[in-house]
């Protein structure tokens, strides 16, 4: 505590402090130092009054304010800031503990090239503003507490970089962006948590916002207004307050919203809003009111987005026609309200096979479907197998008999594979094997036969189950049941006059409908496989047979 209070040096009125084009300082008597005129360091701190606190009139030098403070008394008042550029170039300001009080905390105006690193700023309008300036750097401040933005970007202020900021608490809004092409980049990890939005794209083409954590605004998370050819990329865009929207799009077109994580916000995951010809790819869009909202807007294709627990997974007004899936076999989303199957693979979804991919469409109105839908998250894991269906060749087998279980596999991964698959009664073995082997995006169907001698009569769930490969992290489709169970029962106890329900005995109603159906075969179109009581694929004389010798038996 001691050595701290020593460090700490008392404030000095000082009113505005140039760094003059001749590389002096004016006043003299200002805590500012130079050795070279080329690196300025503050050594005690300044408050200006009813003044800008430093004025930079100096290109290719650099002002570190060394851990102290610029205190200004003009909140509110147009012109005046902590630090102020005009026209300057290659200035870097850096390390300042505290600007604030001044209508701006740092002001660039038409000024290029320069850096504005590790500074503190708060209690002022704008906390970093920059007008007409191009090619700088904004990076590893912390801006908190601004009336209005925390860092804005506007008229024709081109090719910046915005990196590493802390822009958190802020009146409007984090980071704004106006009237500004070609080229900004608001990337890696900037921090947005604000009272107003926490990006603002407006007006301004070509602006690409990525890798950043933008959460808990109390508006929308990124706003992208008239702008055209921007990606929004790689962003957490996660708010389990009271937001509007995660991201959002107004009159925009071809724009670039992939790989986004687009959680728990209050209204919409991604609003889309008379905006057409956008790309939404990749997303991860979770528990959200609605994962996606697509209002008076065509022309978007929307795929490889995982859609998960969203209150309503999309919201499409009528006149919206757009395109929800890549063709195949890039194919469309994952929706985890979808219950359709994977037996089948193709464009036309109609070669025996799975492939990862439902074999119908996800309806989301009449104008459009998801052609393609994914039958798990999206992307798939480098070591990932599953297991797509489970299905006994009947739902009645006489005890003692044979049913056959076909048991069919999905090669997620990038490469072959092999593993081991096991089939269970309930938890009772049927049988197992052993390295199984699929080539990487290929499937295989197993058949097991399950002799039921020793089970007792009774309903059985027969599922199965795929050893985890060492590498594996998604095991939640290693395991797959059979949707219908299957019943032991007494040989030759076929007939139902309600599909399922049996009468638990064999009796001349079993045997009459094994003449009806004698000799067909899977073929026909009468087929039934309960009625081939020994499983060897047609109804016959051994059927009828077996069902006269357990005449009159019950369960």
């Amino acid at each position: 505590m001691l050595t701290l209070a020593s460090n700490i040096q008392p404030v000095k009125a000082e009113g505005t402090i140039y760094i003059r084009a001749d590389g002096s300082i004016d006043p003299p008597t200002a805590p500012i130092s130079t050795v070279d005129n080329i690196t300025y360091t503050l050594t005690g701190n300044i408050t200006s009054g009813d003044a800008n606190g430093i004025v930079v009139e100096r290109d290719n030098i650099v002002v570190d304010g060394n851990g102290y403070a610029v205190q200004g008394n003009v909140v509110g008042t147009d012109g005046l800031a902590g630090l102020s550029l005009t026209g300057m170039s290659n200035v870097t300001i850096k390390n300042f503990s505290y600007i604030g009080g001044f209508n701006l905390g740092i002001y660039l105006y038409s000024s290029n090239n320069n850096l504005i690193s590790g500074n503190f700023i708060t209690a002022v309008s704008h906390g970093i503003s920059l007008f007409y300036s191009n090619d700088n750097i904004v990076s590893g401040n912390d801006v908190k507490a601004c009336i209005g933005y925390g860092i804005i970007l506007q008229d024709s202020s081109n090719n910046n970089t915005v990196i590493g900021n802390n822009a958190t608490a802020n009146g409007n809004g984090g980071i704004a962006i106006f009237y500004s092409s070609p080229s900004n980049i608001v990337k890696e990890n900037n921090v947005m948590a604000n009272k107003g939005v926490g990006i603002c794209v407006l007006l301004s083409d070509n602006t690409s916002v990525s890798g950043n954590n933008i959460t808990a605004n109390s508006y929308d998370d990124i706003q992208l207004l008239s702008s055209s050819n921007c990606s929004i990329s790689g962003n957490n865009v996660a708010n389990a307050g009271a937001n509007y929207e995660g991201i959002y799009l107004w009159n925009c077109s071809d724009n670039s919203i992939s790989g986004n994580n687009v959680t728990e916000n209050s209204q919409r995951g991604i609003f889309i809003r008379d905006s057409n010809y956008n790309s939404v790819s990749g997303n991860n869009i979770t528990n959200n009111f609605d994962g996606i909202d697509v209002w008076s807007s065509s022309g978007n294709i929307i795929f490889h987005n995982n859609f998960i627990n969203n209150t309503n997974q999309v919201y499409s007004t009528s006149d919206s026609v757009n395109v929800w899936d890549n063709g195949y076999p890039s194919s469309g989303n994952y929706w985890s309200d979808y219950n359709g199957t994977d037996l089948y693979s193709g464009p036309y979804q109609n070669i025996t096979g799975s492939d990862g991919v439902g074999d119908t469409p996800y309806i989301i109105d009449f104008n459009n479907r998801d052609n393609y839908p994914f039958m798990k998250p999206y992307p798939w894991a480098a070591d990932d197998i599953g297991i797509t269906s489970v299905a006994a060749s009947k739902n009645v087998v006489g005890q003692g008999y044979n049913a056959s279980i076909n048991v069919i596999m999905f090669n997620y991964g990038n490469g072959t594979e092999a593993f081991n698959v096991i089939v269970y009664a309930n938890q009772t073995l049927i049988g197992e094997m052993f390295n199984v082997t699929l080539t990487r995006g290929n499937s295989a169907t197993i058949t097991f036969t399950w002799n039921t001698s020793g089970f007792a009569y009774g309903n059985y769930t027969v599922w199965a189950y795929a050893e985890p490969l060492p590498e594996e992290t998604d095991t939640s489709d290693n395991n797959y049941t059979c949707g219908v169970p299957v019943h032991v029962g007494v040989p030759g106890d076929v007939s139902s006059s309600t599909p399922g329900v049996y009468d638990k005995k064999c009796d001349m109603k079993d045997i009459a409908y094994l003449v009806i159906l004698f000799n067909t075969k899977p073929s026909s179109s009468n087929w039934n496989p309960n009625a081939d009581v020994d499983n060897n694929g047609v109804v016959n004389m051994i059927d009828i047979a077996i069902a006269i010798l357990n005449y009159n038996k019950h369960e």
